[in-house]
């Protein structure tokens, strides 16, 4: 999204140091302090998985990366958002902080916020609370597009439109519209927690 105000001069010397010496040198400066030893402790044979994949990183497309957000905000553009918008906010997160999560959020038309007990790896250190969250956010976004079919096929009766077979209309019944995004939620629940698992261990 952005970098913080007055960061972007050390961002940019931390790219280049990073393309010159490599990812050794990163270790103290990012890995530590994005996933903190509360969370090493808890799965530790997925943080060594994870310390692994952050080794194998280029280093200079890794430091391409952060030059990338250096020169970025998109901030301004948060408020043309017109999509459900949930930020998954770690408490322990040192690069985005709670407040500045919830900085975005107010930039957000109707966005809404998750606490997690997380650092800023959110999905390695709460794995299950992001599916939960994910699983939440598809039941809700899935119980509103079944609300808009049921409107547009009422607007369209209304307007001698309809070319709804009488079983359709039993499908877009209130006991149907629940059936259906309990299903679709289920759906994307089961999946979630199948990559929560993942995650996790």
């Amino acid at each position: 999204m952005n970098v913080a105000d007055g960061s972007r001069a050390a961002v940019l010397a931390l790219a280049d140091r990073m393309a010159a010496a490599g990812m050794g040198p990163m270790e103290s400066i990012l890995l530590d302090r994005t996933y903190p030893e509360r969370y090493r402790q808890r799965h530790p044979g997925h943080f060594a998985a994870v310390r692994g994949r952050w080794y194998a990183n280029d280093p200079v497309s890794f430091a391409h990366f952060f030059r990338m957000l250096a020169a970025s905000d998109l901030r301004d553009e948060l408020g043309d958002l017109r999509c459900p918008v949930w930020y998954g906010s770690g408490q322990y997160d040192v690069l985005r902080p709670p407040e500045y999560v919830r900085d975005l959020a107010e930039r957000t038309p109707g966005a809404r916020v998750c606490d997690l007990d997380a650092g800023h790896h959110v999905a390695d250190h709460a794995p299950q609370e992001v599916a939960q969250m994910l699983t939440e956010l598809v039941s809700e976004v899935s119980a509103a597009a079944v609300l808009s079919d049921l409107s547009t096929a009422a607007a369209r009766r209304r307007t001698g439109m309809s070319t709804i077979s009488p079983s359709s209309e039993t499908a877009l019944s209130p006991a149907a519209i629940t059936r259906r995004a309990q299903s679709t939620s289920a759906s994307v629940g089961r999946s979630a927690m199948r990559t929560a698992a993942t995650c996790a261990w």
